[in-house]
């Protein structure tokens, strides 16, 4: 039997998505909800933390990347009618692991996917748009990549840059020529009209370059 706090995570992180998207857009006749959600404090209606959000919110992002990595957005877009049953995705993306399952119902959560009644799957309109290769808006590369295969893991290592004030420079890290070419991948693999004016590159790739270079002119371009 599933515990309370894994019943409750997929509505908490859908609260999370929508508390984000109301911060975003102003708070409006919204705050009252969100307050009633304990995430807007009553007496403020200034936004707090969604804790279980932020703290499983890794798990959504590994799910969004291995979805990415195993092309299960590619291959529901490239199916005549745009939508695979579980057993048409198998056959798609060669996966068969017992696991499949779980990560597609992941994905489901995270709204990148959607499941019809009878167990048919279909991408969500940001996921056709920014996640299928084929599309002119098409950056997951970048993601799968650069987010996913390099920065994701570097910000495990904050807790120790915080305590020795130690973190590698730009310089070092890519001297490994893995690192270097696997970033020269996400860049090229990146049509310029793929992003919005404030770019998502821009404004999560600032995060783990300011806490992990000591180049002071890096920062300054960011």
């Amino acid at each position: 039997m599933l515990s309370r706090s894994a019943r409750l995570a997929p509505r908490l992180r859908a609260a999370g998505l929508q508390a984000a998207a109301c911060g975003a857009l102003g708070l409006g006749a919204r705050s009252a909800v969100f307050q009633r959600r304990g995430l807007f404090s009553a007496a403020t209606e200034l936004p707090d933390i969604d804790v279980d959000g932020v703290a499983y919110g890794f798990m959504t992002s590994q799910a969004l990347f291995t979805g990415l990595e195993l092309g299960v957005f590619d291959a529901i877009a490239a199916s005549p009618t745009e939508s695979l049953d579980l057993a048409g995705l198998q056959a798609a993306t060669g996966v068969s692991a017992p696991r499949f399952q779980t990560l597609l119902t992941a994905l489901v959560a995270a709204h990148s996917l959607r499941r019809s009644a009878d167990g048919v799957y279909s991408n969500s309109a940001n996921t056709a748009r920014f996640l299928v290769a084929g599309s002119r808006h098409y950056y997951g590369d970048y993601l799968k990549l650069q987010i996913g295969r390099q920065f994701y893991h570097r910000m495990g290592e904050l807790p120790d840059v915080m305590r020795t004030g130690e973190a590698p420079s730009y310089a070092s890290w890519f001297s490994d020529p893995e690192v270097r070419h696997g970033s020269a991948r996400a860049r090229a693999a990146e049509p310029p009209t793929a992003l919005p004016p404030l770019t998502y590159q821009h404004r999560h790739a600032c995060i783990p370059a300011a806490f992990f270079t000591q180049n002071e002119s890096t920062l300054s371009t960011i």
